[in-house]
C-alpha cells in the first residue's frame, strides 16, 4: 500500500492508491484547505461522526466499568461500530458507512464480535468508520489524538445515547469470548435496534457538531462557502466547478481563494488527462505522441493554463505540495516531444521513491512500455477550460450541509 500525505495533513489522510500516478494530490489538498480545513475526501457523512464520537464517548465508563485497559479501545470500538451497523440493517438494511457488502450477505439480527470473519469488512479498524473519521474529528477539535473526546461535548453525547448503557453489557461479553459472537437482538422490534439506528438515521448529535465542521474560525471563508452551499441543498449531486465559478461571484471577497482552485485544477487535471492518453495506448512513441498531441488538444491553452497555475498561491516553505508543485512546473512545454518526455520522467521519480514500478516507460527504442493499460480521457478533460477531476473536499462539506439541514429539521 503506499501513502502520500501533505505535511500539513498526515492525520488527515488516509491511503492514496494508483489513481494518483504522477503525486500531486498533495498540491490540491493544500489548496483546498484554504477552503474546508478538517473534511477529507470520504468523511462525507454525519453517520461517521456519530458512530465514533459515541463509542469514545462511552469508552470511559465502560473502561471503569469492567476494568478494560487503554489497549483494549479498538476491540471495544470494532464491537460498537457492528452493533450500529447490524442494527441498522436489521431496521431497513440501510447502513451508510463501509461494511454493506458483509452486511447484506449476513443476515439480519444483531450481533457483534472479534473474529475477523465477524468483522463488517476486511480491516475494520483502517478501512471502516474509525480510519476515515478519526482525523477529521481531531481536526475539527471533538477529541484529541489519544482519542479522548472533548470533556463537555461527550458529556453532551452521553446524555442523548442513553442506550448505550444496555449495550455495554454485550460487548464486555463478546471482549471475554474470543472468536465466538455474542447477540444483541434477533427482531426488528427489539428496542435496542431502533434506538442504535435512530443515532445513525435521526443525527441526534448534529447541533452539537454543526459550528465546528461547517463554521470553524479559520479559514473565514468557510461560513460563507456553507451558506452559499445550501442554497442549492436540494440538489443530488455537486458539480465542484460551477460551485467554484458561483463562489466566485458571490463571495467576492475571497474571489482569490476560488481563483487559486482554479488555476491549480484546470493545469493539474489536463496534466494528469495528458498521463491518462498516453497510457491509453493511442500511440507507440514519445514522437507519435507528439505529432498527435495537438490534433487532441490545444497546446497553446495548457501553456496558458500553466502561466496560471504559477499564480495559483503559495504552497508553504518545504512542504510536499511546494515539492510536487514545483515538479509540475518544470515540466518542459517548449515543444510537445519534451513535455511528454518530462512529464513520463517526472511519474518514474514518482513511483521510484514509492518503491512502485511506472505505469510508463520510454524504452532505449523510444517506444512506450505501458505496464497500466487505462482508458481514453474524455475530450473535456484535455482542454484547460473544462478539466475538472479533484474535490477540494467540498463534496464532502456538501454532502454535510444537506445532512445537518436534515437533522436540524428532525427535531
Amino acid at each position: 500500500m503506499v501513502y502520500a500525505f501533505t505535511d500539513e495533513d498526515k492525520e488527515l489522510l488516509g491511503a492514496v492508491s494508483g489513481r494518483d500516478p504522477l503525486g500531486i494530490l498533495p498540491v490540491w489538498q493544500y489548496r483546498a484547505r484554504d477552503v474546508v480545513p478538517h473534511l477529507t475526501a470520504a468523511s462525507r457523512e454525519l453517520s461517521g461522526f456519530h458512530v465514533l464520537l459515541v463509542a469514545l464517548a462511552w469508552w470511559p465508563e465502560f473502561a471503569t466499568q469492567h476494568s478494560q485497559p487503554v489497549r483494549d479501545l479498538e476491540k471495544y470500538f470494532l464491537l460498537v461500530e457492528q452493533a450500529f451497523a447490524r442494527a441498522c440493517n436489521t431496521q431497513d438494511g440501510q447502513w451508510p458507512l463501509p461494511g454493506t457488502r458483509r452486511l447484506g450477505a449476513g443476515g439480519t439480527g444483531v450481533w457483534i464480535g472479534l473474529a475477523p470473519s465477524q468483522h463488517l469488512l476486511g480491516g475494520q479498524l483502517p478501512n471502516g468508520t474509525w480510519g476515515i473519521y478519526r482525523s477529521a474529528a481531531i481536526s475539527a477539535g471533538f477529541m484529541d489524538d489519544k482519542n479522548n473526546v472533548n470533556a463537555e461535548l461527550a458529556a453532551k453525547i452521553k446524555e442523548s445515547t442513553g442506550c448505550m448503557k444496555l449495550v455495554m453489557p454485550f460487548v464486555k461479553e463478546a471482549m471475554g469470548k474470543g472468536d465466538g459472537e455474542v447477540w444483541i437482538a434477533k427482531q426488528r422490534n427489539h428496542r435496542l435496534v431502533g434506538d442504535l439506528s435512530k443515532i445513525i438515521k435521526k443525527y441526534p448529535l448534529a447541533n452539537l457538531l454543526c459550528k465546528p465542521l461547517l463554521n470553524p474560525s479559520v479559514p473565514q471563508v468557510t461560513a460563507q462557502v456553507v451558506a452559499l452551499m445550501r442554497l442549492q441543498r436540494n440538489k443530488d449531486d455537486f458539480e465542484c466547478q460551477a460551485f467554484v465559478l458561483n463562489a466566485m461571484t458571490n463571495i467576492p471577497d475571497y474571489q482569490e481563494v476560488f481563483q487559486h482552485i482554479l488555476h491549480c485544477e484546470h493545469y493539474l487535471a489536463t496534466v494528469e488527462a495528458v498521463f491518462e492518453w498516453l497510457c491509453s495506448g493511442e500511440s507507440s512513441s514519445v514522437k507519435k505522441a507528439a505529432q498527435r498531441l495537438p490534433v487532441i488538444m490545444d497546446v497553446d491553452a495548457l501553456k496558458a493554463a500553466k502561466r496560471d497555475f504559477l499564480q495559483s498561491g503559495d504552497y508553504g516553505l518545504n512542504t510536499l505540495a511546494a515539492k510536487r508543485k514545483t515538479m509540475m512546473e518544470s515540466l518542459d512545454l517548449s515543444n510537445n516531444e519534451s513535455f511528454l518526455s518530462t512529464l513520463i520522467q517526472q511519474h518514474g521519480e514518482v513511483s521510484a521513491a514509492r518503491n512502485n514500478d511506472p505505469w510508463i516507460s520510454i524504452l532505449e527504442t523510444g517506444r512506450f512500455d505501458v505496464r497500466v493499460s487505462t482508458g481514453k480521457p474524455a475530450d473535456t478533460q484535455l482542454d484547460p477550460a473544462t478539466s475538472w477531476r479533484n474535490g477540494y473536499y467540498l463534496p464532502s462539506l456538501f454532502n454535510l450541509v444537506k445532512q445537518f439541514h436534515e437533522g436540524g429539521r428532525r427535531k
